[in-house]
């Protein structure tokens, strides 16, 4: 007796765990359908996530049908669907036929970095009528990391060039006068350590080179021609006789032999002078 009550135990145990499974529909008789679509293209951590959920009826359609969801995992999953509530928490649907009824919803996962799959359960339920059910796995990428905000500048704002109110206003008061431009001023030459001897040429102009060196503003250098100058012919010259030239040359012949005498003359009487003592002292 005790082992008959143990095995209804375990039966009835069993029959409660294990969700049922509905009996396919005969011919005629109603059955609800539901299907769940994710209308977001990329589902990511910490962003509103959209969908919605159909359920429609075949046969003769149900009445007082009902929808609710279920979230695996559900920690920090929040999802929320449009609809009209029951007093247990369902999306109230009514009567439905075979055009259906759509319940939009959105899920929203807690931001983080790592991606996560939830899945998002579906169940529908009427009077005299099979239930039905959807799973469905949504993966959610990580959250967008924020950007690094640049600090605000403390001052005012540089004003913009485009804008009127950046031209300055004009003074009413005397005219400024414009800024004169200054020549640069050229230092003077390097006299910290003069050199030992002056240089010959200090004070003087330079003379440009003309081998190579550009000559200054203002000069032109003439090329050279390669022409030759003409001889000079000198004029109002005689010419000279040449009896005139012979007697010159003897003339001047005489004079200088008779300087020459008159200069051995005068130095034999200077010796003679000098011995005249002498030989009369002896």
């Amino acid at each position: 007796m005790r082992a008959r009550s143990a095995a209804l135990l375990l039966c009835v145990g069993a029959t409660a765990i294990i969700p049922a499974v509905p009996a396919p529909a005969a011919p005629g008789d109603a059955a609800l359908v539901v299907h769940t679509t994710v209308t977001t293209a990329q589902p990511r951590r910490g962003a509103d996530v959209t969908g919605q959920v159909w359920v429609a009826a075949t046969g003769e359609g149900a009445r007082n049908a009902t929808l609710s969801f279920s979230a695996e995992p559900n920690a920090g999953v929040v999802l929320e669907a449009v609809c009209t509530r029951t007093a247990q928490g369902y999306c109230k649907l009514g009567d439905v036929d075979a055009a259906g009824t759509s319940v939009p919803f959105t899920i929203r996962v807690k931001a983080g970095a790592e991606p996560l799959t939830v899945t998002l359960g579906a169940f529908t339920r009427g009077d005299d009528v099979e239930s039905a059910w959807e799973y469905t796995k949504v993966t959610f990428r990580p959250a967008k990391r924020p950007r690094p905000t640049e600090p605000e500048p403390s001052g005012p704002a540089p004003p913009d060039p485009a804008s009127p109110s950046a031209t300055p206003a004009t003074p009413s008061g005397p005219a400024v006068p414009a800024p004169v431009a200054t020549p640069p001023v050229v230092p003077p030459p390097d006299t910290a350590q003069p050199s030992a001897t002056p240089d010959p040429g200090m004070g003087l102009p330079q003379v440009a080179d003309s081998t190579g060196a550009t000559p200054g503003p203002g000069y032109v250098i003439p090329a050279p021609t390669g022409q030759t100058l003409p001889a000079t012919e000198l004029t109002g010259a005689r010419e000279v006789s040449p009896v005139l030239a012979l007697s010159q040359s003897v003339w001047l012949g005489f004079l200088l032999a008779a300087c020459t005498l008159a200069a051995a003359v005068a130095f034999r009487r200077g010796a003679r002078i000098r011995r005249g003592p002498a030989g009369r002292g002896k």
